[in-house]
Formats: structure tokens, C-alpha cells, sequence
């Protein structure tokens, strides 16, 4: 009889043990437990369209007290300065956009003004950017049909990226601040 008892009490001592400690575990994990939430986002564009991926940024610059002078971002994002225009820091970036229509289909693309004003923020200053310029390429989905503004879609999804550059107009003693602007560009698909 004794055997039996203390075979009970062997079963039932390392039960109580687990029980007390998964009642611990339960009890710490409640304790720091935390629910939130997030949000999702999708917008879906439909086909033959033409989305902004990247603003035209033309990072920072100085201008002369005397000398007005330019700022050109290429469509690779690089820039450089001319005049009275000087590169200070900040990047630039070229602006970029998507598209997507057929395989073998031509698209017009066309800049809504050939120049556009940027203001500068908080006030009544303005500069003028202008010489917009393309750069689509084959990698990119898109082969030029020549100076007509024509391209055609070579990918085989149709989808295309175009990076866009331009110049800007700095003036003499331009006054500091954040300058924008719009620029609008179509993408006409035939």
C-alpha cells in the first residue's frame, strides 16, 4: 500500500507543478497582450493609363545676388548648374511615370504647357522650369518612332516607366524657400 501511494503522489506532484506553470504562462502572456490595427491600400488603375510614380524634385540650390542661372535634372535624376545657379544639398530625383497599354501599340505623349511656374511656398516669388524632356527606352518599355513625340509599347504586359526631366530658371536673388509647381504630361494611346 505505501508503494501505491507514493506512485500517486509522483503522478500527481509533477502535474500540479505543469498545471501551476502553464497557469503562469497564460497569466504573463495576458498581461502583454496588445491588438492594433493597420490599414490596407490598393488603388487599381485601369489599362491604357498613365500614373505619377516620382515627383521632379531639383533638390537644393543657391542663387546669385547678382547672376541668374539654371538647374537641369536629367532623366536619370542627375542635375547641373549654370550662371548664377550653384548646387547646394539635397538630391534631385527626375520625375517618373507609369503606364500600360499592348504590346506593339503607339502612344503620343505631350507636356501640357512648354513652361510652368513654381511659387515659392508661404509667399508670392516665382521661378520657371521648362525644356521637358523625355526619357523613355527599350528597357523601359517604350521605343522612340523619331522627334514626332511617338513611342511604341515593346514590352510583352505593355507596361512602361518614363522618367522626365527639365530646366530650371533660378533668378537673380531669388529669395529662399520651397518652390512648387505642376507639370502636367498626357499620354494619348492610338
Amino acid at each position: 500500500m505505501p508503494l501505491y501511494t507514493v506512485m500517486m503522489m509522483s503522478f500527481r506532484l509533477p502535474f500540479a507543478r505543469g498545471f501551476a506553470a502553464t497557469l503562469a504562462l497564460v497569466a504573463s502572456a495576458q498581461a502583454y497582450a496588445q491588438t492594433t490595427t493597420g490599414t490596407l491600400r490598393v488603388a487599381i488603375v485601369p489599362r491604357l493609363s498613365l500614373v505619377k510614380t516620382a515627383d521632379l524634385d531639383f533638390g537644393e540650390v543657391m542663387a546669385s545676388a547678382s547672376t541668374p542661372g539654371t538647374v537641369t535634372v536629367s532623366v536619370t535624376g542627375a542635375r547641373t548648374a549654370g550662371g548664377g545657379a550653384a548646387l547646394a544639398g539635397g538630391a534631385s530625383s527626375a520625375g517618373g511615370f507609369s503606364g500600360q497599354g499592348t504590346r506593339n501599340q503607339i502612344v503620343v505623349f505631350s507636356f501640357g504647357a512648354p513652361s510652368v511656374t513654381l511659387t515659392r511656398v508661404g509667399g508670392t516669388q516665382t521661378m520657371q522650369a521648362d525644356n521637358f524632356v523625355l526619357g523613355a527606352s527599350i528597357s523601359g518599355g517604350l521605343n522612340d518612332l523619331g522627334n514626332s513625340g511617338r513611342w511604341r509599347i515593346v514590352s510583352n504586359d505593355g507596361a512602361f516607366s518614363l522618367p522626365v526631366g527639365a530646366t530650371l530658371r533660378v533668378g537673380a536673388s531669388q529669395a529662399p524657400g520651397i518652390y512648387e509647381g505642376t507639370f502636367t504630361l498626357t499620354a494619348i494611346y492610338q
